[in-house]
């Protein structure tokens, strides 16, 4: 079950403006991109971390920040019930 924050970012020319994401792993296991050659330049360098970086402290942090047993306490915790 997942718990607090875990959005995407996004810009477009209108400002829409969506906070998300951590900042852990930034650059790592993800990036921001405000356009085509942003998004390409991004990509490349997200798949070059995959083979330079172990990937599995990155997962591990996100699972033990933003992930909880789905238990019916954690649930009702959760969700304010």
């Amino acid at each position: 079950m997942l718990v607090g924050s875990l959005y995407y970012y996004w810009k477009s020319k209108r400002g829409l403006y969506i906070k998300s994401i951590d900042e852990y792993g930034k650059g790592v296991i993800w990036d921001m991109a405000y356009g085509r050659e942003d998004i390409l330049r991004v990509y490349r360098n997200l798949l070059k971390m995959r083979e330079e970086v172990d990937l599995t402290t990155y997962a591990r942090w996100y699972r033990e920040n933003f992930f909880i047993e789905p238990t019916k306490k954690n649930i009702i915790k959760a969700f304010e019930l």
